[in-house]
């Protein structure tokens, strides 16, 4: 169901029993645009630019310590999650967030004293996330006794990390070696809550203090002195405790501002696809998220120094958690199964298949965006059946563009959501961006993209 007088999509199956592969073999490459126009104009009395939420879509005016101590350059800003919160008239009741990436969402909920909920498939940001919510409730004293004993425990004994692709280069041995030593005496400290914040507090210099940069699809061996770049810096044992200092002084800070969430907000390690089972009949007011975007991103690769301590034991496992993602990455399976028809995606498949600016990734991007809808169709049903009857959702997304053909990734997760019983009510435009370098250097007239809030009514 829709509102403003949208028509109501109907639920099919697709016209023929096949998967995705299949379906690909069987498409006809042709450049068309006519299904993705007949969206946008399904949707367009529903579409309004909110251009202020452009700055907060990002990562950007993450100033707030709470908010700013965890490197997670993918997360939005608190102010954004607060002003959809103040736009959709949430005062109160139980804010559900199934991509909690360093949980922001749930902390603007705590902040505000509503119990929240936060989910991520990647156990570091789980932990960053349940960390920061309990960060209030740490004895602080306790903590500055024990800082100054970690920081004498050095050691003479090799650095370790898991066996990863990046183990060869990511760290001097230096940062490794003081990195390792402080990891072992942490694990050490008694009180549960302490070693968190301490872990945490380790774990948010980790890639400040290695040779790489975290660069969307991957790390990069990226020079210093280019945009980001730390690749030729070695920093000293010294350097290492200074960072970790610096980052408990933040958490310090941020723990004023959260003297205590309310007891039944926590973030659970876990895939969002399965959201009913982990929820366990649990019932939400509101949901504030923004899932990955279907642009490439690998989220495992890109944290693999933060999972190597602790959180991923070897290459094995880690390249099992990247196959475990949701299908917004190149690496990204096949779907099981084709149980989607839509005219404006089919038709982007169609003309991805035919663009003259096609690259020779074209057939894993094909994979990786088939693979998307399908996901995110489970996500969406699923949190349709933990959300309470008239519940508000907001959705932060992106629209892509690949060999130069326009993904309105938006619009589709509203046709989607309409599917499951969603009413959409409003699609407001944050911001237009441009595309990717690697594109923009193959096309003389590049589309463009954009990032938008899908408001929802469960």
């Amino acid at each position: 169901m829709s509102g403003a007088g949208v028509p109501v999509p109907s639920r099919r199956a697709p016209s023929k029993e096949m998967d995705w592969h299949a379906f690909r073999d069987e498409l006809k490459p042709r450049r068309f645009v006519a299904a993705r126009r007949a969206l946008a104009d399904r949707y367009e009395g529903l579409t309004v630019e909110h251009l202020e939420l452009g700055q907060s879509v990002g990562a950007g005016r993450r100033d707030e310590p709470l908010f700013q101590v965890v490197p997670y350059k993918e997360a939005y800003s608190p102010g954004l999650v607060r002003s959809l919160l103040d736009h959709m008239g949430i005062r109160k009741g139980a804010l559900l967030d199934p991509f909690a990436g360093a949980g922001t969402s749930v902390l603007v909920a705590a902040q505000r004293g509503m119990p929240g909920v936060g989910v991520d498939l990647l156990p570091f940001a789980a932990f960053a996330g349940r960390t920061l919510l309990r960060v209030g409730e740490a004895d602080w004293d306790k903590i500055d006794r024990t800082e100054p004993r970690l920081l004498a425990s050095d050691s003479e004994r090799k650095g370790r990390f898991p066996n990863f692709p990046v183990r060869e280069w990511a760290f001097t041995p230096a940062a490794l070696a003081q990195l390792t030593a402080l990891h072992d005496a942490i694990g050490q400290v008694g009180s549960v809550i302490e070693r968190d914040v301490l872990r945490l507090a380790l774990l948010c210099c980790v890639e400040e203090m290695s040779q790489a940069t975290k660069d969307g699809t991957s790390l990069r061996q990226r020079p210093h002195g280019h945009r980001d770049g730390r690749y030729g810096l070695h920093h000293s044992r010294e350097a290492v405790r200074s960072a970790f200092s610096d980052k408990l002084a933040l958490l310090r800070i941020g723990a004023d501002t959260l003297a205590s969430a309310p007891p039944s907000s926590e973030v659970l390690t876990g895939d969002a696809r399965r959201i009913a089972e982990l929820l366990d009949g649990r019932k939400f007011d509101v949901a504030v998220c923004s899932p990955p975007y279907p642009n490439r991103y690998d989220y495992v690769s890109n944290y693999q120094l933060e999972l190597g301590f602790g959180f991923v034991d070897n290459a094995d496992a880690l390249r099992r958690l990247r196959k475990a993602q949701l299908r917004s990455h190149l690496e990204a399976p096949w779907a099981e199964e084709r149980t989607l028809e839509l005219a404006a995606l089919d038709e982007f498949l169609s003309a991805l298949l035919a663009s003259e600016h096609r690259s020779k990734e074209v057939g894993r991007v094909f994979r990786m965006v088939s693979g998307y809808f399908e996901d995110m169709s489970q996500v969406l049903a699923g949190m349709h059946g933990v959300m309470r009857p008239g519940a508000q959702v907001a959705i932060v997304m992106g629209s892509q563009v690949f060999a130069n053909e326009v993904l309105p990734t938006d619009l589709l997760l509203a046709e989607i959501a309409e599917l499951h019983g969603y009413v959409v009510k409003e699609i407001q435009v944050a911001r237009y961006k441009g595309i990717a370098v690697q594109q923009r250097q193959r096309v003389k007239k590049p589309a463009g993209s954009r990032e938008s809030v899908l408001l929802l009514t469960a």
